[in-house]
């Protein structure tokens, strides 16, 4: 309350007061009077469109407008996909063209395998001795010599026994407890090898493995023998006689199942 009085007492003085001869009342008055007035601002040139812009502020609008114009190219782009997945879906409601490629594809990677181990067997049993079934029932083992590499590698595989199965079992689990899955892997694959060993011939010069089971049982310095044999080859020829040796075993149960049924 207090201050609009002293507002109204201000007005008051300001009307009553002459500065220069010019009443602010009179001012005032005119001023509602005029019809020159500030009009509409739209149109009128900003502050920003007369100072001059950086070199900075020009190639960033550049870039948006470039962003701008890829945004609408991919949009369009996105647009004419759809249509054109839209038309196939029209052409084929139940998707079986796009199954039907991606079976292809497939059929086509497994008959390359296919064909890739069907030639690695056809040469496997090119360059192997013949198998006869007769000696596990007479000798107790069966043996099949592979030239693995002409000249080279050539490995005379055998089965074993129930009771050097067992052998390399106990073997085996003596491992320490916090070997690593991987090392146990590698050892079980170099334990497999050196069993099914019996003439191991590199360069021309053979070497014959100790046996692994006497009339006291399976004899774990001999198994270690082969071990070391075995550990001693490079990398890439324990892999190749690995790979045979998985193979002859193959070939073993394969006869075997096709002597038992012939016989039964």
């Amino acid at each position: 309350m207090v201050n609009a009085q002293a507002g109204e007492r201000l007005i008051l003085e300001i009307r009553g007061n002459d500065m220069s001869g010019t009443n602010y009342q009179d001012i005032l008055d005119k001023a509602k009077k005029t019809d020159d007035r500030p009009g509409d601002l739209v149109g009128t040139e900003s502050f920003e469109d007369r100072s001059p812009r950086s070199k900075s502020e020009t190639a960033l609008d550049d870039k948006l407008s470039a962003l701008t114009a890829m945004a609408e190219a991919v949009k369009e782009d996105t647009s004419e996909a759809k249509k054109i997945k839209e038309s196939v879906k029209a052409e084929d409601p139940k998707g079986v063209l796009e199954v039907s490629s991606n079976k292809t594809s497939k059929v086509d990677s497994k008959s390359e395998d296919e064909a890739k181990e069907a030639e690695a067997a056809s040469l496997y049993n090119e360059r192997a001795s013949k198998i006869d079934i007769g000696e596990l029932f007479v000798n107790g083992y069966l043996c099949q010599t592979v030239e693995i590499v002409p000249k080279h590698l050539t490995v005379t595989f055998t089965t074993i026994k129930t009771v050097e199965e067992e052998g390399i079992t106990e073997y085996l689990s003596n491992e320490p407890d916090d070997m690593s899955d991987l090392s146990y892997i590698q050892l079980a694959a170099v334990m497999f090898v050196a069993s099914r060993i019996k003439v191991l011939k590199i360069g021309g010069v053979e070497k014959h493995m100790p046996k692994m089971y006497n009339s006291k049982g399976f004899v774990i310095a001999n198994f270690d023998k082969r071990l070391e044999a075995i550990k001693d080859l490079p990398l890439a020829v324990f892999k190749l006689i690995h790979k045979n040796a998985v193979r002859f075993a193959g070939v073993v149960h394969k006869e075997l199942e096709v002597s038992a049924l012939g016989n039964g």
